[in-house]
């Protein structure tokens, strides 16, 4: 079944913190938080219900200019909520509570965020953030937060609440999977910055996870968004370095997990770039999972999470494979020799952050990244194949980048015991062959 959105109910303007807002009462088993501030230094520390469900933080966004952005959510929520109280820092904030109905167990699968500082201007018409999945019946909620004027959103996005001087909140219930943007107007051109998130229907899946995290340069570290994860969930990092002379990669959690260095991973060379990688068999895990890539090196781009609960533990194959090129868009010479039941996973960059679109082809899925190549050096996009097909498996991406950059990919393989990952990793719904095309803003 899709996500059903049952009851959308607001603040009634800005309101303080500790505040106890009254809600419809809730029928549903997602209950979503979507908030603005307006203390460009405040942060929500917690949300809470009546009911007693807990809430997790699915994206937070500060930018120096303007209110934070924030979604929370409670997944397989109790029915009969009526009071959400917002506990933060400093000031006032407005928010939109949402109550849905159909989600899955474990619902959010992917969130990012997006500022106009990233973008270069100011503007009327801010697009994005841009979430994604490849199962239909699913919810994206997205914010923004400006300065001085009221806001509207383009169809098939529906506007829920605005404030002047503040933001805006608006949500879209999806039937078929694609690529979701939503498409903002503010009266005024100004600074901006939002967030997004999706979530998945019970007809999705449990099995994986996204997660990334914006880097700028010279930051010391960089943190994926929280995520719900399992002990034996394997996960999967990727971070590119924006130059040669950047140190080892350590990766790292908020849980105590020890990450293995994918050895294989050599840099490629051309592009004066890196692309680091690790993975881990969890063996601590729980809510607001966060990874992080801690760098001595300035660093750009953005460290990326794939997470994955296969029903039972992988063994890791150390195929990996990295390469560069500045003028083809057609990439056919990266390979690696995995068994028939082998799950792969590739990642590729495009180095500069301007690539203006991407592909998968054959049986690989792209996975939900956002690619908008504002906030960040490097894009990059991750994909997988649920089952390989025996003896050397060539990649297929098609990517439209700028002649002067480099694209940059690695391949990763994993054996699943006791049968294909197509069904020790995915349930059903995951089909093979399904393509999205992520255009870069």
């Amino acid at each position: 079944m899709a996500i059903t959105v049952s009851n959308i109910s607001t603040t009634t303007g800005a309101v303080a913190s500790g505040t106890v807002n009254s809600v419809t009462s809730s029928v549903g088993n997602l209950s979503i938080v979507v908030v603005v501030e307006e203390n460009s230094s405040s942060t929500i520390s917690s949300v809470a219900d009546n009911k007693g469900n807990t809430y997790y933080l699915a994206v937070m966004h500060i930018e120096s200019r303007l209110g934070p952005t924030e979604i929370w959510y409670a997944p397989n929520a109790t029915t009969g909520i009526t009071t959400i109280t917002l506990n933060f820092s400093a000031g006032l904030a407005i928010a939109t509570f949402y109550d849905c109905s159909g989600a899955a167990l474990n619902p959010l699968v992917c969130s990012d965020f997006i500022e106009s500082n990233a973008t270069g201007s100011s503007t009327t018409n801010p697009v994005g953030p841009t979430v994604n999945y490849n199962v239909g019946g699913g919810l994206v909620v997205s914010t923004i937060s400006f300065s001085n004027t009221t806001v509207s959103v383009a169809s098939p996005f529906t506007l829920d609440y605005s404030l002047a001087g503040v933001g805006g909140m608006a949500h879209y219930a999806y039937s078929t999977a694609g690529v979701f943007a939503p498409s903002w107007t503010l009266v005024l051109a100004e600074s901006w910055a939002g967030s997004s998130a999706l979530f998945a229907s019970s007809t999705g899946t449990d099995n994986i996870r996204f997660s990334k995290g914006k880097s700028y340069l010279g930051l010391s570290t960089i943190s994926s968004n929280p995520l719900i994860t399992a002990v034996g969930d394997l996960v999967i990092l990727t971070f590119p370095v924006d130059s040669s002379s950047g140190s080892n990669p350590i990766f790292s959690d908020n849980k105590g997990n020890t990450f293995t260095n994918i050895s294989t991973m050599s840099p490629y060379t051309g592009g004066g770039g890196f692309d680091y990688a690790a993975y881990c068999i969890l063996t601590t895990a729980g809510t607001n999972h966060i990874f992080t890539y801690n760098t001595t090196s300035l660093s750009y781009g953005p460290i990326l999470a794939l997470v994955i609960t296969p029903s039972s533990t992988p063994t890791f194959n150390a195929n990996g494979v990295g390469f560069t090129s500045s003028s083809v868009t057609n990439y056919t010479n990266a390979s690696c020799s995995p068994t028939s039941t082998d799950f792969l996973v590739s990642f590729v960059e495009g180095f500069g952050g301007l690539e203006s679109s991407w592909a998968a082809g054959a049986s690989w899925l792209l996975g939900p990244f956002e690619l908008d190549g504002n906030s960040y050096q490097d894009p990059t996009a991750c994909a997988y194949q649920l089952s390989a097909v025996g003896g050397s498996t060539t990649d297929n991406f098609t990517v439209s980048p700028t002649a002067s950059k480099s694209i940059g990919e690695l391949i990763f393989s994993f054996t699943i015991p006791g049968g294909g990952p197509a069904t020790a990793i995915y349930p059903s719904d995951m089909t093979p062959g399904t393509n999205v095309v992520f255009e870069i803003g």
